[in-house]
């Protein structure tokens, strides 16, 4: 226990001597002063348990002594020294909230017992203290407990994730909060939602905890003090600009909440520990829901293709333009058909038709992630819902889809007897509508488009990208007499007028190439893909000028054909393919597509300098038309 220390104020030497080595004697410590301003240089908060003043003293009075000490340490204990005649002055101290007075001569034992029940005071003044912080904590961790009770009272993932966040961020005084997590198979953490003061543009889309040097702690389920740039996660010492609180069970990470903006300094130990509680609790309502959501789908499953039915389907697509709409994010919604049903239930057994259009959906189905979901209205009617895919995304999607289509062997016999015809039409949120059935109209469209599509009707899917390049431009001899009275290039238009043959003239080429440019740098922050094919080696070599405004665009950019120049090669945003075959020598080929465009120019060279061809606006052409390419060159698919 510390000794009790004793602040003797008197401007008479042998008082402070006399008094001073008697309580010394009785193993207090004891520092004397003869005068105030003395005193106040010696005094601090907390260094005295005991200060005893004279009242009468030259310079600083007694009681202007007191009032001092009191603006500096309102509890400290004070015990007035008084002579007969200052009794009057030892009641105004009084006032002030001393203790008691002594009137010399001080009898010694007298003074004892004034200090031994000014310790037992203290004794029960720290003793309440404690019981009344250790009450308050108490009433604190049994409010964040009950607060963590009320994160599970809901089986809705959306609604938990919105109170964990809301929890964490009042317990912590945090202004702003930031959510990830992890996919259904755990792997890396996506964003799911954030609230408060968050640049929502500085965000993290997606990011593995592993990799960081907190890492081990967040594995473990423990709450990390860190720097707020989670691209340079670094540990920091309280106080912290970031929190960061793990939501782990079982050895398992189900996702992070980031805790940035504290009111009032940085964030500490005490809001570690109070996190914790929060972050376990949040991390069972987080699985619970998961398995809640699992169930549910489950029993809202045909049995025999394992598509949702629409209710749930409706359900899921509301709470995701929800989510979207207020987290700035995008979705797509895809309408798949089986165009030529009614052909099918003519020439087909119907257990066949049954087979094939449960083989149907599972190939669907073997492309889709865990977060997406897919809806069967009717037997030739199906919707698919792909959260955190923009149009490009959609339009990757139905690729991959045909491809899975394509390579099941069931539906492949059944297609070289009987074609089964399947059209997709993708919209995406924001971009072609705020609400669902704006989403569903665009949808429609989208499907009578690919439906009406030349790479439906000429069947080009039957064919390589070569293969649709010769048959959409057509024979040379085509192009001698008027466009518009030869029959062959006429079944190759468009009546739309979206797909048109023209003789074009000499540098139409590097113009449509300048333009196509400009285009995908004006995409913004948006992907998409361009090509160009040719023989680059004959033309101008001031594309490279040009080449070089891809820096600013996410659009990805190929150049194809044999000796492409060095400064083109050169330019760092563009890939060259060097294509040892000759038929781009012969050939110029533009393919652009992005998420607000899309542009495709097919054209042979004469030796008049000119160029007979083909061009098209047809997204759905030129979409299969870069699936071609892309194959036939070993090029990255997929979405940008």
């Amino acid at each position: 226990m510390s000794a009790y220390r004793i602040l003797l104020v008197d401007d008479d030497p042998f008082f402070l001597q006399v008094y001073g080595d008697f309580l010394a004697s009785r193993a207090f410590e004891v520092d004397t002063a003869t005068g105030g301003e003395m005193a106040l240089n010696l005094f601090t908060p907390g260094r005295y348990q005991l200060v005893m003043v004279d009242l009468v003293m030259p310079g600083i009075s007694g009681i202007e002594l007191i009032e001092r000490i009191r603006s500096v340490h309102p509890a400290q204990d004070i015990l007035v020294i008084t002579g007969s005649d200052d009794v009057r002055t030892a009641v105004r101290a009084m006032r002030l909230g001393v203790y008691d007075y002594l009137v010399k001569p001080i009898e010694r034992e007298e003074l004892v017992m004034v200090i031994d029940r000014l310790q037992e005071r203290a004794t029960l003044y720290d003793e309440h203290a404690r019981l009344l912080n250790e009450n308050i904590a108490y009433a604190e961790v049994q409010q964040i407990f009950q607060r963590a009770l009320k994160v599970m009272q809901t089986l809705d993932l959306e609604a938990v994730c919105e109170r964990l966040l809301e929890t964490l961020a009042d317990i912590a005084s945090a202004q702003g909060a930031v959510l990830w997590l992890t996919r259904d198979d755990g792997s890396e953490l996506h964003m799911h939602g954030y609230r408060g003061l968050v640049e929502s543009n500085e965000l993290q889309m997606a990011w593995t905890p592993e990799n960081t040097p907190v890492g081990k702690e967040l594995l473990r389920g423990l709450p990390v003090l860190t720097t707020r740039n989670t691209r340079e996660l670094m540990r920091q010492e309280a106080p912290a600009e970031s929190l960061l609180v793990p939501l782990a069970r079982d050895g398992r990470l189900v996702g992070i909440v980031q805790m940035v903006a504290k009111l009032r300094g940085g964030f500490d130990q005490h809001d570690v520990a109070n996190t914790k509680i929060i972050g376990d609790t949040g991390a069972t309502a987080v699985l619970h829901a998961r398995r809640f959501r699992q169930m549910e789908r489950v029993g809202l499953r045909d049995p025999t293709t394992t598509a949702y039915n629409m209710t749930y389907f409706a359900d899921y697509l509301g709470r995701e333009l929800h989510k979207s709409r207020r987290y700035n994010r995008s979705f797509a919604v895809v309408q798949v058909s089986v165009d030529n049903l009614p052909t099918l239930k003519q020439n087909l057994r119907p257990e066949v038709l049954r087979e094939a259009l449960r083989r149907l959906v599972l190939a669907i189905t073997s492309v889709l992630r865990d977060i997406d979901v897919l809806a069967r209205v009717t037997d030739e009617e199906m919707y698919l819902l792909l959260p955190e895919t923009d149009f490009l995304g959609a339009l990757a999607f139905a690729r991959t889809a045909r491809d899975a289509i394509a390579k099941s062997p069931f539906l492949a016999d059944i297609d070289r007897e009987q074609p089964i015809a399947v059209s997709f039409g993708p919209a995406a949120f924001p971009r072609d509508g705020d609400d669902v059935d704006q989403l569903f109209a665009a949808c429609s469209r989208r499907l009578d488009d690919a439906r009406r599509s030349l790479f439906r009707r000429l069947h080009l899917e039957d064919v390589d990208f070569w293969g649709a390049v010769d048959l959409l431009i057509g024979a040379p001899e085509l192009y001698k007499g008027d466009l518009n009275e030869q029959r062959s290039l006429v079944i190759t238009e468009d009546a739309r007028g979206t797909a048109r043959h023209h003789v074009f003239p000499p540098g139409f080429t590097a113009l449509a190439q300048e333009e196509a440019l400009y285009a995908s740098v004006r995409q913004g922050q948006a992907g998409g893909w361009l090509f160009l094919g040719g023989a680059f080696g004959s033309k101008d070599v001031d594309l490279a000028d040009h080449l070089r405004l891809l820096a600013k665009s996410n659009v990805k950019s190929y150049l194809l054909g044999r000796g492409v120049p060095a400064r083109l090669r050169e330019v760092a945003s563009v890939t060259t393919v060097n294509v040892e075959s000759d038929l781009f020598e012969r050939h110029d080929v533009l393919l652009l597509l992005s998420e607000h465009s899309s542009y495709g120019l097919l054209g042979r060279r004469r030796d008049d300098g000119r160029m007979c061809g083909f061009h098209t606006a047809d997204w759905t052409l030129v979409e299969g038309l870069i699936g071609k390419l892309q194959d036939a060159y070993h090029l990255q698919k997929g979405a940008t």
